[in-house]
């Protein structure tokens, strides 16, 4: 296609359909009108032979070409945004930015407490924002570059994102220290034998550390009950016999607050890889190279 043919400024038009997923939103963020918006939209369907989008009742849902135009076409315009804005590097000591976290519950006290400590100690006008989401949602948000980093277990082969391992963890289990039936050490038959608090997040049925221990023995859990927050648990560990099982890191805090018996995992299913996600389009941007530095830097 030549470019000569192509007005460029529909390119953004383009962009943000395919991010608000609604020709209304996508017009006020650019502050057109509806009709011009539609006019410029036509004019798009013309210039790529392709109705790019199509109106569903959840929104504008994006054809198979416009899925592979979107990544071209964001990073394209994000490369021109870059060239056009100052190229001075980030000063933590000057910037208003709010970062934006996807954490869970396992996770937030890991990272949480290093970041907090970093961003008090360089900028007084720094701030953070720590968000959890259900599994089918955060690909969504990462994709609008809503968040600037999402943290799991799990990672991701879509070429929109950058997928980053930055440590390993382990699981342990958490008993009462005066449980009946166990001793120090835990085998895996008493493991498979007690009964168990598992924390799910928010409605899902299934946690990301359910995923990981069926993906290796499809090991089984007797359930006792199912826990929505997580600060419940060792309190419920406390007043029960039953185990909970969690990372380690996690297992320890709760250890150093309530009375409770730590055990490694009795069974072999290796260390768990954590994960740092973030959209492309965030490459270039200085404030977030800033805050991925910081994150690495830490010891885990």
């Amino acid at each position: 296609m030549n470019l000569r043919s192509v007005d460029l400024n529909l390119l953004t038009l383009f962009d943000a359909i395919f991010e608000e997923r609604q020709l209304s939103r996508a017009a006020d963020k650019l502050g057109m009108s509806q009709s011009a918006a539609s006019n410029a939209l036509a004019r798009l369907r013309l210039t790529f032979k392709d109705d790019l989008f199509i109106r569903t009742r959840e929104g504008m849902e994006p054809t198979p070409k416009a899925q592979v135009l979107a990544l071209h076409v964001r990073e394209g315009l994000d490369s021109i945004r870059i060239a056009l804005s100052d190229d001075s590097e980030f000063d933590p000591s000057k910037s208003q930015r709010i970062f934006r976290l996807l954490l869970n519950d396992f996770i937030e006290p890991v990272i949480l407490p290093r970041l907090l400590k970093t961003i008090q100690a360089e900028g007084e006008q720094l701030a953070l924002q720590s968000f959890s989401s259900q599994r089918h949602e955060y690909f969504d948000q990462l994709r609008k570059a809503q968040i600037d980093f999402h943290f799991g277990l799990k990672p991701t082969t879509d070429p929109q994102f950058e997928c980053l391992k930055i440590y390993q963890e382990t699981l342990s289990v958490l008993a009462s220290s005066n449980h009946p039936r166990l001793g120090d050490t835990l085998s895996a038959d008493e493991y498979l034998r007690e009964r168990h608090i598992i924390f799910t997040n928010h409605d899902e049925r299934t946690t990301s550390l359910d995923l990981v221990l069926e993906s290796h023995q499809s090991i089984p859990r007797k359930l006792l009950v199912q826990a929505s927050h997580l600060s419940l648990v060792p309190d419920l560990v406390t007043h029960s016999d039953a185990l909970a099982t969690m990372p380690t890191q996690t297992a320890k805090r709760f250890c150093r607050t309530h009375d409770l018996q730590r055990y490694d995992f009795p069974m072999e299913i290796g260390s768990l890889p954590l994960y740092m996600i973030w959209h492309k389009s965030l490459n270039q941007d200085k404030a977030h190279q800033w805050l991925k530095g910081k994150l690495l830097s830490f010891s885990y």
